[in-house]
C-alpha cells in the first residue's frame, strides 16, 4: 500500500474523533411551552453556532445564530435557546396548533472538521410527552422501598 493513503486514512479517523455531531433531538411540553433539547456530542472548545427551523409548507428559521437575518417574526417574541455543554434548548411560548410541523436543529462548531449537523423530529401537541424531570420517584429502589415501607413497618424492620 502506498504510504500517501495510509497517512489520508490516519488523519481522516483524527479528524472524525475530534468533530461533534447530534446524539438526540427530541421535543417535549412543559406547561404551555414547547421544549426542544438538541443533544450533542463536543470534542472541542470551539464556538458552537445553531439553528432551529419549522417546516410546516415551507422551512421557517425560528431561531438562529447561523442566519440571524432570516429568523420568523411569527416566532421573534415567542422563543428563547439555551447553550450549554453538549445541549442546545429552545422554549416556544403558548405552543398552540399552529406549530405543528417538523422541527429541525442545525449545529455547527467554527473550524470543526464534519459540516453541519442536522437532526429532525416530528411535533403534534395531541402527542407529546410532558418533560420529565428527575425525581426519586423516578428511580425504581426508591419506588420500591416505598411501596414495600409498609410491610417492613409491619414487621418492626423499620
Amino acid at each position: 500500500m502506498h504510504p500517501f493513503f495510509s497517512i489520508a486514512g490516519v488523519l481522516i479517523v483524527l479528524q472524525l474523533t475530534e468533530s461533534q455531531r447530534i446524539t438526540r433531538f427530541t421535543a417535549c411540553m412543559q406547561g404551555d411551552k414547547l421544549r426542544l433539547d438538541c443533544r450533542y456530542e463536543n470534542k472541542t472548545d470551539n464556538l458552537l453556532r445553531y439553528e432551529f427551523t419549522l417546516t410546516q409548507d415551507r422551512e421557517e428559521v425560528i431561531s438562529s445564530t447561523l442566519k440571524i437575518n432570516a429568523l420568523s417574526q411569527r416566532y421573534h417574541d415567542r422563543v428563547r435557546a439555551n447553550v450549554s455543554r453538549n445541549l442546545v434548548l429552545l422554549y416556544i411560548n403558548k405552543y398552540g396548533p399552529m406549530d405543528k410541523g417538523t422541527y429541525g436543529c442545525r449545529l455547527q462548531i467554527d473550524n470543526d472538521y464534519t459540516d453541519k449537523q442536522v437532526s429532525t423530529v416530528k411535533v403534534m401537541k395531541d402527542y407529546l410527552e410532558r418533560c420529565g424531570g428527575n425525581s426519586l420517584l423516578n428511580s425504581l429502589p426508591c419506588l420500591l422501598f416505598l411501596l414495600l415501607l409498609p410491610l417492613l413497618q409491619a414487621v418492626n424492620i423499620v
